[in-house]
């Protein structure tokens, strides 16, 4: 069974990969429809999809240039992204409690 589930996977993939997108975008379609569609994962698949993701990692890790992460540019957008979602969040969290939830109405 787990043959037939990472060889739907790779042939997801390589269909993608077809149309010009990355075989990832094949992968998580895959995985998908095959767990919409009832079929449930044998006990080797999560640890199998573990290493999977540590490989992934480390392989954007190789190709980080850490030199690219003190850019002005970087730091001006990190910051703005991290305000705005700051502000939003709490403005909304604000917003429930003063709706009276209960989790929320210590924040007023």
């Amino acid at each position: 069974m787990l043959a037939v589930l990472i060889g739907v996977a790779f042939v997801a993939g390589m269909a993608v990969r077809k149309i010009g997108l990355p075989p990832l975008v094949g992968f998580l379609i895959a995985g998908f429809i095959l767990r919409g569609t009832g079929i449930e994962a044998p006990e080797m698949l999560p640890g199998i999809a573990d290493l999977g993701v540590t490989l992934l990692l480390f392989t954007i890790g190789l190709k980080l240039d850490v030199r690219s992460l003190l850019r002005p540019e970087v730091w001006a957008g990190t910051t703005l992204h991290m305000s705005i979602t700051a502000l939003t969040l709490g403005g909304f969290a604000y917003a429930l409690g003063a709706a009276g939830l209960p989790l929320f109405e210590q924040l007023d």
